[in-house]
């Protein structure tokens, strides 16, 4: 379940902060291309038949020595060129990657912050379990565990966001998991009871003892 977020009206996009980082490195890559302009305007000048730099004469000669398939000719140009694309990325990249900005102008919050806002919200629901929270600068995901109602969760989610003053549209992602409980303990064995003892035989009255008696006098009579 996904729902956009984030600022109303007609207000103006002001971007993600950039990185103080970012002037340093404009100016290492504008050294950089000045100092390749210039060996470039020497190559144009040796090629229009004016004599080369001093300097760049000795360093050609010594990187004659060497050819093209050289191991540390072709180490030094992809170090070179590594560095190259590292500072080119650093200059242009808006970096403050934790930030998100508010509407008011210059105002901004960071991240964990709004994940530890949604966390807490969601903390105190009912039948939620666990819960975690990624925020990034387009989408905010939530994963719960527990029998929580999604629909109701992403009623309260979406309300709890819709308080914090994003500048950029934030989608809410709720996705809820069934809480497995832990198995319960293994029960322990009974051992069953033994039977109770069969009742013992009534002992034989008088009657019965003189019934065998009688009998042997009718035989005698008879």
């Amino acid at each position: 379940m996904s729902t956009a977020v984030g600022a109303q009206g007609e207000a103006a996009d002001p971007g993600r902060p950039r990185s103080a980082r970012t002037w340093p490195a404009l100016v290492v890559v504008l050294v950089v291309l000045v100092v390749a302009g210039v060996l470039l305007f020497d190559v144009i000048a040796v090629r229009t038949g004016h004599q080369a730099w001093p300097w760049r004469v000795g360093a050609a000669g010594r990187i004659a020595d060497r050819g093209r398939d050289d191991p540390w000719v072709l180490a030094g140009g992809g170090v070179v060129l590594l560095l190259g694309v590292l500072l080119l990325w650093l200059a242009f990249a808006a970096g403050e990657r934790r930030w998100l900005p508010l509407r008011e102008p210059g105002a901004v919050i960071d991240r964990a912050g709004v994940a530890a806002l949604i966390s807490e919200r969601a903390g105190r629901l009912p039948e939620v379990d666990r819960v975690r929270v990624k925020v990034t600068a387009r989408r905010t995901r939530v994963t719960i565990a527990g029998a929580a109602d999604p629909a109701a969760v992403q009623r309260e989610l979406r309300e709890e966001l819709a308080r914090i003053p994003l500048a950029v549209p934030n989608r809410l992602d709720v996705r809820t998991r069934g809480y497995r409980p832990a198995p319960p303990p293994p029960a322990t064995p009974v051992t069953p009871a033994a039977p109770p003892p069969l009742p013992e035989p009534p002992a034989a009255g008088p009657a019965a003892e003189q019934a065998p008696g009688r009998a042997s006098d009718e035989e005698e009579r008879a």
